[in-house]
């Protein structure tokens, strides 16, 4: 990922989005003093992620959430918010102590409706950011050309064609 960065202008605070793959405490920090943005998803389990938070987030009904900073930089904010199950994010560009709200679909006893579920700030700009990533992996899944290849070299060329269609 810092290697990805390397083409931006450092401290020009770029926001840099990622999934629960790529996000560590390590990660964001080092993103932070260079000077750009990290907002993502969590594994609850990497290191130093602040494991208490989970413990109190248990009884957590939806739409609540629980947030912590790190004692050695402040700048790092863990959020575990409850959706329809829990979601862990972590990010150095969101106010923790500001909520918004997204629509999600609830079952009530009168049918199915769409309910607006207060949330951290850093939901709302997460689906912002990842949300480009999705579509198009959603759309290209629809493509399937020329993946049967064992070579490397047609899967990309049939990759950038599938991209070419997409657009």
């Amino acid at each position: 990922m810092l290697r990805l960065v390397q083409s931006l202008q450092p401290e020009r605070w770029h926001i840099i989005a990622m999934d629960n793959w790529f996000t560590s405490v390590d990660l964001l920090l080092e993103l932070y003093a260079q000077g750009f943005y990290g907002v993502g998803t969590a594994q609850a389990r990497r290191r130093r992620f602040p494991r208490r938070m989970l413990i109190e987030a248990e009884g957590m009904e939806r739409g609540e959430y629980v947030a912590r900073q790190l004692l050695d930089n402040p700048s790092l904010t863990c959020v575990a918010w409850m959706d329809k199950s829990l979601v862990s994010f972590m990010d150095t560009y969101c106010d923790p102590l500001t909520q918004r709200s997204v629509p999600r679909r609830s079952r009530l006893p009168s049918g199915l409706t769409v309910i607006d579920l207060p949330c951290p700030e850093v939901v709302t700009e997460y689906h912002q950011w990842m949300r480009a990533v999705d579509v198009f992996a959603q759309r290209e899944s629809y493509h399937h050309i020329g993946r049967r290849a064992k070579k490397w070299w047609p899967r990309l060329a049939w990759y950038i064609i599938n991209i070419a269609i997409i657009n």
